[in-house]
Order: C-alpha cells, then structure tokens, then sequence
C-alpha cells in the first residue's frame, strides 16, 4: 500500500539559523495548532533544528529524504527543487524568500510541476515578477509568525568595566555566570576590557576599553539592567558611582 501524506514540506538544507529556519517552524507550529497534518522531508539538518521540529510535529513527521517517492496532497519546495520529480502531489509550490532581482546570482529554479509561485513578501514578488520579465507572477502568501508568552521575558542586561584578574573578582564574574545559565536567564552581559574572551561564554559581549563608557553605561540603565563588579579590593569603585549617577541599578 502507498503512503500518501496529505500536506508536505520539502527542503534540502535545514541550517543552524536562517530565516526560512524560522518559517519553517513557524509553519509547523501553525499547522500543529490548527490541526493540519505536515510532513518535512528534509536532506541534512543542524541537529537542534531537527530535534525542535520532532519535538513539535513527531519524529515520525519529520522524515529524512533518500531518494523516496512522495505522494501527497499538497507540496511546499523552498528554493531548492532537487527532487521535484520524485514528488507526486496535486498542487506543488514553490515558495519564494528572496527579491531575485538584487540576488541575480541566485538561479531560478523553475520546473513544469510546479503549479503556483508563493512569495513571502511584496518584495519577493515583484522582484521575482521583474527576473523572470513577467513570464512568472507569484501569488502574495506571507509566511506566519506567533509571539509566544515566553517571547516576552525580559532580557536582563548587565555591564561591568574591568580587567579579568583574580583582584577585579573573575572567578566571582564566572561563577555568577554559570549560575545565571544553570537558571537558564536569558541575559546579555556586556564586558569591557582589554582581556577579550578571557572568559568562555556566549552571553557575554566583550567591548574594547575606552575613555569613557558612561553612554553605555546609561543604555544598560534605561533598560532597567544592572552594573555589575566583583572586585575584591576596591577602596571606591569609580564604575559603581558613575552607575548610581546615570541611574543604572
């Protein structure tokens, strides 16, 4: 008996981050919602792409392509067609991201099967529309988006100015890091200092010294963040009364 899949997304390359990465999920997280059934047939992928989307639709819905056929109802390519003919299905689009006009070393990839064109945005339309000198119009089709509750947690902001040293407290800097990641916070710490990537962590933003930081020091302020020092043996941090002064906590 041959499987038939009711609404398909075909794609070659699931990378680590992209906006189509994006959409896709967003897609899925749509469909899995409204209750349409999605199947992504995929040829490689960053791991933590594919295991959100398992975790989202089903591992039995997100199925690795090798050289399959696929029946199904309704087929969604994104830029690459690779397999096309091997994809048998009563309406198959292509959706179009790019303005091809100004991405003119993008090749166009059309193909006898493909019933309609779907772009993204007005732009990608009218760009496709101009490369193709009018032959192709694609049908406007914006591609969905939700902002989640958890979307909204506040990001907490940090800045500190000092040298990584055991005097200016760095394994205080570090222990205070590595608990604001094992209580999974989202945060952004900015860091100036001569000692750049001295310590491993990817919330923290390393920013060249300078005379003076007070601009930024006020930034982190307004956004309601924190100036953080761990000095060990300062008699009258400078940093922490120009913060008290700009209004940074």
């Amino acid at each position: 008996k041959i499987k038939r899949y009711a609404n398909c997304l075909c794609v070659n390359n699931i990378l680590k981050i992209g906006g189509v990465e994006s959409v896709i999920w967003e897609l899925a997280n749509k469909c899995k919602k409204e209750g349409y059934e999605l199947t992504i047939f995929y040829i490689k992928s960053d791991p933590k792409q594919l295991e959100r989307l398992e975790k989202l639709i089903g591992k039995e819905n997100v199925i690795k392509y090798e050289g399959q056929i696929i029946y199904c109802e309704v087929a969604f390519f994104n830029y690459d067609i690779s397999y096309i003919n091997n994809v048998f299905a009563d309406k198959i689009y292509e959706v179009i991201h790019a303005n091809f006009d100004i991405q003119k070393e993008y090749p166009l990839h059309l193909h006898d099967k493909i019933t309609d064109y779907l772009a993204v945005s007005k732009s990608a339309r009218d760009g496709f529309i101009k490369r193709t000198n009018g032959m192709i119009k694609p049908k406007l089709c914006y591609s969905p988006i939700e902002i989640r509750p958890e979307d909204k947690e506040k990001v907490l902001m940090l800045i500190s100015c000092t040298r990584l040293t055991y005097e200016k407290g760095k394994e205080n800097m570090i222990a205070f890091a590595n608990e604001l990641d094992r209580q999974k916070k989202k945060y952004i710490w900015l860091v100036f200092t001569n000692d750049i990537d001295d310590i491993k962590n990817p919330n923290i933003i390393y920013m060249p010294s300078r005379l003076d930081v007070r601009p930024y020091i006020k930034m982190v302020g307004e956004a309601g963040g924190y100036c953080v020092q761990f000095s060990k043996s300062e008699g009258r941090c400078t940093t922490i009364l120009e913060a008290l002064n700009l209004n940074c906590h």
